[in-house]
């Protein structure tokens, strides 16, 4: 079903993280959350390296609408299906960013480590990295700024 889970980047994987309870669409409690985000990240550290497909979405429109019409043909649709119908995208990424332009740079796009990270077609991606420093990419035609200044006020 779609929004009720979000996808996870890490180390250029993707997973689904169910957020809310399938039937109530109630919470889940935050220790649950926090036990599967540990689970994803035990499961990228003991993945094979990506293939790095987010870094495609960084492209030119056109380009990554091409790129993409050809991954199709590798059978991944219903991966793509699952990755975009994630209410949102949350990267964990590895780097520990301590000055505004180290963080500008990662959260902007990703810098050299982890530009593959991100999937820039999901209308609001947050990321979060090592020493708890946290950004926010918001996709501007579908909301305007107000909307992600409250959503980040709150978070």
């Amino acid at each position: 079903s779609r929004y009720l889970h979000c996808i996870i980047a890490c180390k250029g994987h993707f997973f689904t993280l169910d957020f809310v309870h399938e039937n109530s669409h109630e919470p889940l409690p935050i220790s649950v959350i926090e036990n599967r985000l540990m689970k994803i990240i035990d499961l990228a550290d003991k993945a094979e390296p990506s293939h790095h497909l987010g870094i495609l979405t960084s492209d030119n429109r056109d380009t990554w609408a091409n790129n993409r019409n050809q991954l199709l043909n590798f059978g991944i649709e219903e991966d793509l299906e699952t990755l975009q119908s994630g209410a949102l995208l949350i990267c964990l990424d590895d780097e520990a960013p301590v000055s505004r332009t180290e963080s500008a740079t990662l959260f902007w796009h990703g810098g050299k480590s982890s530009g593959f990270n991100r999937w820039f077609d999901k209308s609001i991606q947050i990321m979060c990295t090592k020493n708890g420093k946290a950004g926010l990419i918001g996709e501007h035609s579908m909301m305007v700024s107000a909307v992600f200044l409250s959503f980040f006020s709150h978070l």
